[in-house]
């Protein structure tokens, strides 16, 4: 875990002192880790949690036989995993999703209950997401979530995050993706949020201020194309931290 990361984690503790933070890790999270890491002091605040998600909490075993599976066709193991933990972990615990590029800024509470966020006018991201235990986020997550095992694609980067949760909105409200409109009306949705693109956004460096030529190195440094089943333990360890979950 990095200390970018670490921020994104204290700035959604610090600015929601009333909510659960959970940091979830895939692989298993150690003593020296905890006590010899950035981990160390986020630990020790109030409102944050750094767990192992096992798959088998999630899922069935026979869903966790075909995830497994999913991902050894992958060629993108790595970025595929948190694509499908973050839609599973949002269908099982409502809450509020979010990368760990990210520096919390406002208070959950001012967000609508249930939201998702342009990463485009065409695209909608995956880096935050709201879906609560109301019916509509209920819905939501169950879209998602029979989206990504019906539609898993191992050889296109984007396709199981941006591109499931583009996808299920368009299911959810019937209607496809205005390109001309900033802004969805709630109305249109049952009453889902989709926030333009002020709202969200990666660190600055993801984007057009570092240059296209570092831009690309930083997404492709998150493209793993080693299959699954070449990873070793160590690597995908090393890379197991998959995102924050935050409960109220």
């Amino acid at each position: 875990m990095t200390h970018v990361q670490a921020c994104t984690v204290e700035s959604a503790a610090r600015r929601n002192p009333e909510w659960q933070i959970n940091l979830i890790f895939a692989g298993p999270v150690g003593a020296h880790k905890l006590t010899n890491s950035v981990l160390a002091n986020l630990v020790t605040m109030r409102n944050v949690k750094a767990s192992r998600m096992l798959l088998s909490r999630l899922v069935t075993q026979t869903s966790t036989l075909e995830v497994k599976e999913l991902l050894q066709k992958s060629r993108y193991p790595v970025s595929h995993a948190s694509d499908i933990y973050r839609y599973l972990v949002l269908y099982k615990y409502p809450g509020v999703y979010l990368d760990l590029d990210m520096i919390v800024a406002r208070p959950f509470g001012t967000l609508a209950r249930d939201f998702v966020s342009r990463e485009t006018q065409s695209v909608v991201a995956s880096w935050a997401l709201g879906f609560s235990n109301s019916p509509v986020g209920r819905r939501m997550a169950r879209i998602a979530k029979v989206d990504i095992r019906r539609t898993f694609s191992p050889d296109v980067w984007g396709s199981n995050g941006p591109g499931v949760a583009t996808r299920a909105l368009t299911q959810f409200c019937l209607t496809k993706i205005r390109k001309t409109s900033t802004r969805w009306h709630t109305d249109a949705c049952q009453g889902l949020e989709i926030y333009d693109t002020r709202y969200f956004s990666p660190r600055v460096r993801y984007f057009t201020e570092v240059g296209e030529e570092a831009r690309v190195k930083h997404r492709n440094q998150h493209r793993s194309g080693v299959p699954f089943s070449q990873i070793s333990s160590e690597r995908l360890q090393s890379q197991s931290t998959l995102g924050l979950a935050a409960l109220t």
